[in-house]
């Protein structure tokens, strides 16, 4: 997996704060959780953002390195000053000057119609932008971008025991038992888009019970990539029976397990004929909202130091087929040249984008109804300024 050089500023950039150190209970425990990808509790060489480093964190020299010598590290590196105490010190005009960091980003999205821009770093917001007469407040279809949800809500399922990722969908769908290709597709071929199920028109979304009758497999579960809203809604009443015995709707259950516990209230979800959330496309949030998400995912699933979902069993989400290597399990994944390969992203029509860069420790929140829009030309634009936030330019 291939690194940008900057990748070895983020280290103490973004966890060397006061805000940090003043909590380390918290903000420390998910910063270490969102670099252990294995979820092993212990630091690798490879894990470590800023390898050169281990051996002045690895005080007991086995190779690795715990919470507790990572907290120690952290919090005997000096202080800098806070560049993201409250949203109100990160916000700047659409006057800002150009020399800004981010602000050639941000002006090429503005050029395209974009909406709203927020960079996170380290977890901390370092640059909230509106614009073409949008506001913090306003909320947003993210339309594709709810796709996300159900990857994080199957996790939790998996999590609580009551759904395995290869199970056959006909176990519960029984309808589909006697179809010969139906009957053989699994709830992570369903969730990949592989399952061989036409995907269907993204403008014209089915209720649940619709989506399941209309479902056709034109091709062999694993062997095709289809994208469109049938099978997302096909998971919804796939959840929605998993979930009746337990008396709670497929909307509680993801308010329940993951909207709540990280504070995220959805402004509006649109809902089918039978007042079931419409699971593709039908989310509106605000941008601090959706940030919420995007930053869980980027934790790794934690959330305020408490694993909501296991780290593990996460990566699943970002994980391609030969179908489709740049898609895993409700997340687009990958970019261009130029661009670190370890990139995991929810997407929707007109450019909703949340690009999450574990290595860069970095989230990059947008809103837009672009047009022309070069996802490299912003990213790239992005990436150009992190050193100057990380330096001694840092607001």
């Amino acid at each position: 997996m291939s690194r940008l050089p900057l990748v070895f500023l983020t280290l103490i950039a973004a966890i060397s704060t006061p805000a940090q150190q003043q909590q380390p209970a918290g903000a420390l425990q998910e910063r270490f959780a969102s670099l252990d990808k294995d979820g092993d509790g212990r630091l690798s060489a490879a894990e470590a953002p800023r390898p050169e480093l281990m051996g002045r964190v690895d005080t007991d020299g086995d190779g690795m390195a715990s919470l507790e010598e990572f907290t120690a590290f952290v919090e005997s590196l000096p202080q800098r000053g806070n560049r993201a105490e409250t949203p109100a010190k990160n916000v700047r005009s659409e006057t800002a000057e150009d020399a800004e960091p981010f602000a050639a980003a941000a002006a090429y999205l503005k050029s395209k119609n974009g909406h709203a821009m927020l960079v996170y770093l380290g977890g901390e917001l370092v640059f909230e932008r509106y614009f073409n007469g949008y506001a913090k407040e306003t909320p947003h279809l993210l339309a594709s971008g709810t796709k996300s949800f159900s990857g994080a809500m199957a996790i939790a399922a998996v999590q609580d025991g009551f759904l395995d990722l290869d199970e056959k969908v006909a176990d519960t769908l029984t309808e589909w038992k006697d179809d010969e290709r139906k009957s053989r597709i699994t709830v992570r071929q369903l969730l990949s888009l592989r399952s061989g199920i036409a995907g269907g028109d993204n403008g014209s979304v089915p209720s649940y019970a619709v989506a399941v009758k209309l479902a056709e497999a034109v091709a062999e579960p694993g062997n095709k990539f289809s994208y469109g809203p049938i099978p997302f809604q096909c998971f919804g009443e796939f959840m929605r029976r998993k979930l009746e015995p337990r008396d709670e709707s497929v909307e509680a259950y993801l308010a329940r397990r993951i909207l709540k516990p990280i504070g995220l209230e959805p402004s509006f979800w649109r809902k089918d004929t039978d007042g079931n959330i419409n699971l593709p496309s039908g989310a509106f949030l605000t941008s601090h909202e959706w940030a919420r998400f995007g930053l869980f995912i980027q934790r790794n699933g934690m959330w305020s130091g408490e694993q909501i979902l296991d780290p593990k069993l996460l990566q699943q989400c970002f994980r391609g087929s030969k179908a489709n290597p740049a898609y895993g399990l409700t997340f687009w994944l990958k970019a261009g040249d130029g661009i670190p390969d370890d990139l995991v992203m929810a997407a929707g029509k007109g450019k909703q984008k949340l690009y999450i860069l574990p290595s860069l420790d970095l989230m990059v929140l947008q809103f837009a109804d672009a047009k022309g829009y070069q996802e490299n030309e912003f990213l790239k634009r992005v990436l150009k300024d992190l050193p100057r936030v990380n330096g001694d330019n840092a607001k």
